[in-house]
């Protein structure tokens, strides 16, 4: 633990100093654009820089995220019109890789949740069942109730996660793709542990993998 927090605390100091010349790199690319007319060749240059930058200053921010601890706002909230969210936000992108989606929630449904928190959650679980179908797929999103939990899981139609790497995924900086931080489903890990829930990994002989979110229900008192 104490490894892991000072590896935190350096994450975040590097990222906070490769975003400030970023933003001036940025700046300057805008700036370079709006000159015209501009030769073919420079312009295409100065979108490899603009499309570059972006990814570096998203790098930057996810290891600000895992790096920073989190102040959860939890409140009840119904969780169907929430998961409908998620995926229309993503369906530009599930769309383009070919990815179809399906939604298995009873309307009644209400959970202890950060919204925003859990959103994000989602959509870095979605992103990796996405990198997981490269030829195109299926997810599927369900929520239902399962004795004192909430379960959120999110199905796709890949190859599976394999046996020797499932107890290796969560870990910080671990990834299996050339590109990537490694650390998207230690971030979803973080949040739904802030929740006081867990996450699970199945992978059904069928194959494909099944990501679950163990939320707790909202406490009663009779």
């Amino acid at each position: 633990m104490e490894r892991l927090a000072a590896v935190g605390q350096m994450t975040a100091t590097i990222a906070h100093e490769i975003r400030n010349p970023l933003t001036a790199l940025r700046g300057a690319v805008d700036l370079m654009r709006q000159e015209e007319p501009l030769p073919e060749s420079l312009s295409l240059y100065i979108e490899v820089i603009q499309q570059e930058a972006q990814r570096l200053t998203e790098i930057a921010e996810e290891f600000l995220e895992f790096a920073k601890p989190f102040h959860l706002q939890i409140r009840p909230t119904p969780l169907k019109p929430l998961l409908q969210r998620v995926l229309l936000v993503q369906s530009p992108t599930l769309q383009a890789m070919r990815v179809q989606t399906a939604l298995n929630a009873p309307d009644e449904l209400i959970a202890p949740i950060d919204t925003g928190r859990l959103e994000q959650a989602l959509h870095n679980l979605i992103q990796n069942s996405t990198h997981a179908m490269p030829d195109g797929g299926i997810i599927t999103l369900s929520a239902y109730e399962h004795d004192d939990w909430i379960k959120i899981s999110v199905q796709d139609t890949g190859s599976g996660v394999p046996p020797d790497i499932r107890d290796k995924i969560f870990t910080p900086f671990y990834t299996t793709r050339t590109r990537g931080t490694g650390l998207g489903l230690s971030i979803v890990k973080k949040i739904i542990e802030g929740h006081g829930g867990k996450i699970t990994l199945e992978c059904p002989p069928e194959g494909g993998s099944i990501f679950t979110l163990w939320l707790p229900k909202i406490q009663t008192t009779e």
